[in-house]
């Protein structure tokens, strides 16, 4: 929620956003979830463009809870790998320009 809220005012990279804005960021009820394994939480394994068996499960568990089709569930991972694709490419642009 803080990548959609957040303003870049820092050159594009920094995301910011102010206290008083926090309370208006939307939060999951964590009690409307049912975790089967409570050890997908401790997984280390969270790489955004091959995600981890545990991660899959997590994201699962949430796309179930908001009542996701397949093709909404696959349009959230197509933006998650063009938003984090494009922060690279933009990461490697300004590499060195310092």
């Amino acid at each position: 929620m803080v990548n959609m809220a957040g303003r870049s005012n820092f050159g594009g990279g920094l995301l910011k956003i102010q206290t008083y804005e926090v309370s208006e960021l939307l939060c999951l009820y964590p009690k409307i979830f049912a975790f089967e394994d409570e050890a997908i939480f401790t997984s280390t394994a969270w790489e955004m463009l091959e995600p981890s068996d545990d991660r899959l499960v997590l994201d699962a568990i949430m796309f179930d809870a908001l009542n996701l089709t397949q093709g909404e569930r696959d349009g959230v991972y197509e933006a998650v790998v063009n938003l984090v694709e494009s922060r690279l490419r933009k990461a490697r642009s300004l590499k060195g320009k310092s």
